[in-house]
């Protein structure tokens, strides 16, 4: 398997407050190895070893990717959330995962995405639970060897190549660089493809529409900003394509839990 596992940059896009996150947590990404390099986007291993009787929580705004995540105590799939995810971490622990590329785990799945939107669910409904236990079990190794267990897992299931994942990569790929792609339209445009032929990849292989997805993005965009120090919710509005100041409140209220203004008067607190 692999020899020499090769880093991936440590993008902190989606972690809320990151700056703090990654006092109270190792956060290491890996690529994966050619052959499921079709599928996954990089395995990820985080560790904390946080003092007695301390706790965090780690907050996210979601990403259109199914993860598997898992530790001592359990081994679970997670889809596409459409709200703020959280998690907090106690003691001392390390959690392996995988990130699919979004489409990415359809093969290993094999039903419609979509039944996994906001679902969580046991990783042995879909791999073999023997398989799940050897990962388990070398949770304390080294990175490699965890790694290398966690692709044999995925290759027990054979999963086929399908070119429909790097279509659909290739669109959510473009809408996360391209700040200008704030429209549906305008991103089938940009790929010469139908709107309707759009809809129906992305309920089969993502889970959530593409209009979401632009907004996540959007907002991660939005949250990035207001780390950097920005405050004028009305110039963020007009650079992020939302309609109109409260628009961008009301949308990055909704899935974060709290306003810009509130969200950027705690990360300051905290600072």
């Amino acid at each position: 398997m692999n020899k020499l596992l090769n880093k991936t940059a440590t993008d902190t896009q989606g972690i809320m407050d990151s700056a703090v996150a990654l006092t109270h947590y190792t956060l290491e990404r890996y690529q994966p190895s050619a052959r499921l390099a079709s599928f996954v986007e990089y395995y990820w291993i985080v560790r904390w070893d946080l003092s007695a009787g301390a706790s965090y929580t780690t907050e996210i705004i979601p990403f259109p990717n199914v993860n598997v995540a898992i530790t001592s105590d359990e081994a679970t799939i997670t889809g596409p959330i459409t709200t703020k995810y959280t998690r907090t971490l106690s003691g001392s622990g390390v959690v392996v995962g995988i990130k699919f590329l979004p489409g990415g785990f359809q093969p290993f799945y094999a039903k419609p995405m979509e039944r996994l939107t906001n679902q969580t669910v046991q990783l042995k409904t879909v791999f073999p639970a023997s398989r799940i236990k050897k990962v388990t079990a070398l949770l304390g190794e080294s990175d490699t060897a965890l790694v290398d267990e966690v692709e044999r897992l995925l290759l027990s299931k054979r999963p086929q190549k399908d070119d429909t994942i790097g279509a659909v990569s290739s669109l959510i790929d473009a809408v996360k660089q391209d700040r200008a792609l704030q429209q549906v339209q305008a991103v089938c445009d940009a790929f010469d493809v139908s709107e309707r032929t759009v809809q129906h990849a992305f309920k089969k292989y993502v889970g959530i529409g593409l209009k979401w997805i632009i907004m996540r993005y959007r907002l991660q965009d939005v949250a990035q900003a207001i780390e950097g120090g920005a405050t004028n919710w009305a110039t963020l509005a007009v650079d992020y394509g939302f309609s109109d100041q409260a628009h961008l409140i009301r949308e990055f209220k909704k899935v974060t839990g709290e306003t810009p203004a509130t969200y950027s008067k705690r990360i300051n607190a905290s600072s």
